[in-house]
């Protein structure tokens, strides 16, 4: 799988912090949060995610 792909599948799962993907990945957060801004369904669905508080994807807090 790209590893892309398997970064926002890993993103939307929310199972870790975006600081710790990022750190699985090697990349910055900055480039997490743009991988991320550019699949517009994961970015919604992780954005009310650390909106509301809860987890659309079973995360727990």
């Amino acid at each position: 799988m790209d590893e892309k792909l398997a970064f926002i599948n890993e993103c939307l799962r929310g199972e870790l912090p975006m600081t710790a993907l990022c750190e699985r990945y090697g990349i910055s957060r900055d480039t997490g949060y743009r991988l991320l801004g550019r699949y517009p369904a994961a970015a919604a669905a992780r954005t009310n995610q650390e909106t509301y508080g809860y987890s659309l994807f079973n995360r727990h807090r």
